[in-house]
């Protein structure tokens, strides 16, 4: 990454109203913001390189903080345990994943983590691990596969909820996701214990390859 002004921030893809109409299936549904936290700011200093800013981003070892970025102000909140919630329709978001939770994998997105960023708005998506940091963007290749979520849920979702439903899974969201990314040609593990080596040192390539997402990934 560049030292460039506001190089921590995307350049974007198209016009917000061409962005809005990709993403219209979604009804504005990543606007909401669910934190009951209140919200603080920290400036940006003038001329730091993105990875610079990225180090400015906020952690802490038991809890997730969600926010989001612009030119100059970094935006954050105190989310909960293992999740974090953000206003998702910005252009440049991140979250932090706590580094002292046990069972957990703070250096590695969550199929979560990638479902979240394929099916909001957001262009940027900023991770804060234990000892990584890393970033995805999409891109205009990512923009087919939005479509094919857009057209996968408009088919499947309901009755993809209704068999958890019938199956009496007890947490049908956490469920779903694997379910959807596998219909996109993503296999990603759920559990840590599940997680091989070689995943280690290829999963970027596996978000490129068949999501189309642009990943950058560097030391904290």
């Amino acid at each position: 990454m560049s030292a460039n002004p506001l190089s921590h921030m995307p350049i974007p893809l198209m016009e917000d109203h061409e962005w809005d109409a990709l993403y219209r299936f979604n009804s504005g549904a990543d606007d909401c913001d669910f934190n009951e936290n209140e919200w603080q700011t920290t400036p940006i200093p003038n001329g730091l390189s993105a990875e610079a800013v990225y180090r400015l981003l906020p952690s802490a070892p038991t809890f997730e903080f969600g926010g989001y970025l612009t030119d100059s102000q970094i935006h954050f909140v105190e989310c909960n345990e293992l999740s974090a919630n953000t206003i998702s329709s910005n252009l440049c978001t991140f979250h932090t994943h706590p580094t002292e939770v046990a069972d957990t994998e703070p250096d590695l997105p969550s199929n979560k983590d990638i479902y979240s960023f394929l099916k909001w708005r957001q262009q940027r998506a900023i991770t804060v691990g234990k000892e990584l940091i890393w970033i995805f963007d999409k891109t205009m290749e990512t923009i087919p596969v939005i479509k094919r979520l857009e057209s996968w849920e408009r088919k499947t979702m309901i009755l993809t909820f209704r068999k958890l439903t019938e199956d009496k899974v007890e947490n049908q969201a956490e469920a779903y996701v694997p379910i959807a990314l596998e219909a996109l040609g993503l296999d990603w593990p759920t559990k840590t214990k599940h997680i091989s080596n070689e995943f280690r040192k290829d999963w970027t390539d596996q978000l490129s390859a068949v999501l189309k997402f642009e990943v950058d990934c560097f030391q904290r």
